[in-house]
């Protein structure tokens, strides 16, 4: 069987997930290239691979992310060949670029069109490394680490025939020389998952119930980390809640030692270096909720509908490229002020 897509991702569906739904169901046959952590999608053939060996030893520093990608380009290669070799050759290949996978894959598929997913191409000076003046020391070793990144990501790109990216700022990113096959297409939301929802009760681990109408302040993350404003956050909670004592503040995410910034340090989490020492100086009974919600090791948008249902106001700290729960979607309480993104000062 030829034809149709195959679908590449680390972490499949990943930003496929909707489209990938949307083909099968105008019986586009799809295939999907994906790691270990790759999960089965309707109507999708996944093949996982399996990487050799790990990296990082004996290998120069600047080459480390470089040694890893291109273990996992060899790898997803070996998994495109077996797809040929079963007669299964796609029309086009959809892929994410960050992990190395599209890289080799023009040696399989010389005549297969290929269509990149620009999330966020590295840079040293101006981006994700030096925003934050709290954890910018000044170190161009980093800097330089940034830049290395994109190794073997600007491999895949360079064999491209479009690029897409999801917002203007991504876009802005890419080098020049991949300027003219840039696309800027919005992920979209889904209005039927994600819709005004009317107020219900909202049960907490503890026992108690936040009832609809009460001042509920939401901040919601996949991952507790400076990246997506933490710390900024924790500094604010103590005069937010001298302003509005009634308040109660639902805090929902992850709590890891490192999400997508940098580590935490004596390998405690960021909520115990930044969040803890501002709840000990408030009333936890009165006026703070701490929630962590993890499905079987994934987050999903309907375990954060409910709150959301019965929020006032919903912070959202934006770094890098994160994109923001739409609160204002979902919420059937008046909105007084949907989002609170912090300047570099802040």
């Amino acid at each position: 069987m030829s034809g149709g897509a195959l679908f590449v991702h680390n972490n499949f569906p990943g930003q496929f997930r909707d489209l990938s739904s949307a083909l099968v169901r105008r019986g586009v046959p799809c295939m999907a290239i994906g790691s270990e952590s790759a999960v089965e999608w309707p109507g999708v053939r996944l093949v996982r691979y399996r990487l050799p060996r790990g990296s990082g030893r004996d290998v120069y520093e600047l080459a480390i992310r470089a040694e890893a990608d291109l273990l996992r380009a060899r790898s997803a290669l070996t998994v495109a060949q077996w797809f040929k070799d079963q007669g299964h050759t796609p029309d086009v290949i959809i892929g994410h670029p960050g992990w190395g996978e599209t890289a080799l894959l023009k040696h399989v598929f010389p005549d297969v069109k290929q269509v990149l997913f620009s999330e966020f191409y590295y840079h040293g000076r101006n981006s994700d490394i030096d925003f934050d003046p709290q954890f910018w020391r000044g170190d161009e070793s980093s800097l330089i680490k940034g830049i290395a990144k994109n190794a073997v990501m600007a491999m895949s790109l360079a064999e491209a025939n479009e690029i897409v990216a999801p917002t203007h700022f991504q876009a802005s990113l890419l080098p020049p020389a991949f300027g003219d096959r840039a696309r800027v297409i919005h992920e979209g939301v889904d209005v039927d998952a994600i819709r005004p929802a009317p107020p219900k009760p909202f049960p907490l681990p503890d026992g108690r119930v936040l009832q609809p109408g009460s001042p509920v302040v939401t901040y919601i993350n996949n991952q507790m980390e400076p990246l997506r404003g933490l710390h900024i956050f924790a500094r604010a909670l103590p005069g937010l809640l001298a302003h509005a004592a009634e308040a109660q503040v639902l805090i929902i995410g992850a709590e890891k030692p490192r999400g997508y910034g940098l580590t935490a340090p004596d390998g405690r989490t960021w909520k115990e270096v930044f969040l803890d020492p501002v709840l000990e100086s408030v009333d936890p009974a009165g006026c703070i909720c701490w929630g962590t919600w993890n499905i079987g090791g994934c987050w999903t948008h309907c375990c954060c509908r409910p709150p959301t249902s019965i929020t006032a106001t919903h912070l959202c700290f934006r770094g890098r490229s994160s994109r923001p729960w739409p609160a204002a979607a979902t919420s059937s309480a008046p909105i007084r002020r949907p989002y609170a993104t912090p300047s570099r000062t802040a």
